[in-house]
């Protein structure tokens, strides 16, 4: 069963603390996950107690994922990572309990990080820069940890992965390209990308092909987000809708380009069996993209450009071919 729903806004202040508290409790117990009502409870304190006190305007609390894997998100206005425990100086271990987890904000101040955790499978930061907010998230454990847990992960702060700048890339010329479909195939990619990466994190051992889709997916947004932030890489033709791009392709991705389509099957088989949010492609879709990452890949190999078979303006050549 997905779980989707809205995220709970909340009011700054102490009362914040107590009010998610109980309604994460609430959440779990309508899904019958009462085993997980400890850590979960521990957990969203102390993070909903460094937004209150740390960050910016507007906080809220939500769970995704699905009942066999609930995450708890908070999120808030600021942009700036949190101080993951491994890079503070060691903190003399605490023991804690619900019990002491009262309706103010000194109940959990100064416990840090590392309770969420011990009450935690996976955790971590994903900073939107765009939207100049982020959300710290975890997946909570059956049971608070006696050891420091597993190490936080923070995304979204860089544009992709780490690759080796010396790196050979090609000219990618991509012509005749559907406006449409090229602004929903981002919009989709957008909202994959990021439930792969948190699933990835979570129980990347559990889904071994999801944790390779993150890494691949890593490479695509990668190589194409310039094409979104440096407009003069984009000439429109606006009568016919269509997109004329160009973009350099590193080499050594090209295998990579071709492995996602496989994978991008999988993802949507995801889709479909409700283990990710994002909403499976449609035919269209998928066959654009396919023939995407093909032409990326080809071109990159040393390929001639070559159209999108069907779309407007390969009809249009082929008629001007024939005229001439």
């Amino acid at each position: 069963m997905p779980l989707n729903r809205p995220a709970r806004r909340l009011m700054p202040g102490p009362q914040a603390v107590a009010e998610a508290r109980r309604w994460i409790v609430q959440t779990l117990r309508d899904i019958e996950r009462d085993d997980l009502l400890e850590t979960a409870e521990l957990a969203v304190s102390e993070l909903v107690t460094n937004a209150v006190l740390h960050s910016l305007e507007p906080i809220s609390v939500r769970v995704r994922g699905t009942r066999q894997h609930p995450r708890v998100e908070v999120h808030d206005g600021s942009p700036e990572p949190p101080i993951l425990p491994h890079e503070t100086s060691p903190a003399a271990p605490t023991e804690p309990s619900v019990d002491v987890v009262e309706a103010d904000l000194l109940a959990t101040f100064g416990r840090g990080l590392d309770i969420v955790a011990r009450c935690s499978e996976a955790w971590g930061a994903d900073v939107d820069l765009d939207s100049r907010g982020k959300v710290v998230w975890f997946s909570p454990a059956p049971e608070v940890a006696d050891h420091e847990g597993p190490r936080g992960v923070v995304t979204g702060v860089d544009a992709g992965t780490a690759t080796d700048p010396e790196g050979a890339t090609r000219p990618v010329h991509l012509r005749g390209l559907p406006a449409d479909l090229f602004r929903a195939l981002g919009v989709q990619q957008g909202a994959l990308r990021r439930e792969v990466r948190l699933l990835s994190l979570a129980h990347g051992d559990t889904y071994p092909a999801i944790h390779e889709l993150d890494q691949v997916l890593a490479v695509l947004d990668q190589t194409l987000r310039p094409l979104l932030t440096d407009p003069e890489r984009v000439v429109v033709d606006q009568h016919a809708g269509l997109l004329d791009l160009q973009v350099d392709v590193r080499v050594d991705t090209v295998d990579d380009l071709r492995r996602l389509v496989s994978l991008l099957d999988l993802a949507d088989e995801f889709c479909r069996q409700q283990r990710l949010l994002t909403i499976a492609r449609d035919a269209r879709l998928r066959d654009f993209q396919s023939w995407l990452l093909a032409e990326m890949a080809a071109q990159a190999s040393g390929a001639e450009p070559s159209l999108l078979p069907g779309s407007v303006a390969s009809a249009t050549l082929e008629g001007d071919q024939v005229a001439g």
